[in-house]
């Protein structure tokens, strides 16, 4: 209760206007990171433990017919890809106001890159065998992908806490294929 309380408060002082924000069944708690496209989210579902990303496109570029059927034609693309390395389209649509989001699962974790930023840290560099483990995972997500015909401009690589790899793709060009 104190967390929706703390939650609505920063709302209405001046903080992110969409936490507390419900887009689907989830309910905007903190904001995780943005890109130039838009906003990732935390959500909580209503009434359960839940948890869902979720990407609220700038709302600038849902004005942009174009931009919007884009934003739209990466998470079909997406959810037609089945693949444990792929991260998991719950939903997606628009809000009465116009604001244009997807629902994926939530996971806890790192990307590539941090994870390889820490270790340098340390003097380390990732071991052969780690290296090795994560290209395997990284071309078999790949190729699920190629083999849905889905041409992509970005692939993001995270490492769940579970150590399970997720790719998401950006910018599909789906609909030049």
């Amino acid at each position: 209760m104190s967390a929706q309380l703390s939650s609505d408060t920063s709302s209405s002082l001046g903080g992110d206007p969409l936490i507390g924000r419900m887009f689907g069944a989830y309910r905007v708690v903190r904001r995780i990171g943005e890109g130039g496209m838009g906003v990732v989210y935390e959500g909580r579902g209503a009434g359960t433990p839940a948890r869902a990303a979720i990407k609220v496109l700038h709302p600038n570029l849902a004005n942009d017919g174009k931009t919007l059927q884009r934003f739209f034609n990466e998470a079909r693309a997406i959810r037609a890809v089945k693949h444990s390395g792929i991260v998991e389209i719950l939903d997606f649509g628009q809000q009465p106001d116009g604001l244009a989001f997807i629902l994926m699962e939530y996971l806890d974790g790192e990307t590539l890159l941090v994870r390889m930023e820490q270790a340098n840290a340390r003097g380390e560099a990732l071991g052969l065998c780690s290296v090795v483990q994560l290209s395997q995972q990284i071309t078999a997500a790949l190729r699920a992908i190629h083999e849905r015909n889905i041409v992509h401009r970005e692939v993001c690589v995270g490492l769940s806490d579970s150590k399970r790899l997720q790719i998401g793709v950006h910018g599909t060009m789906a609909e030049r294929c």
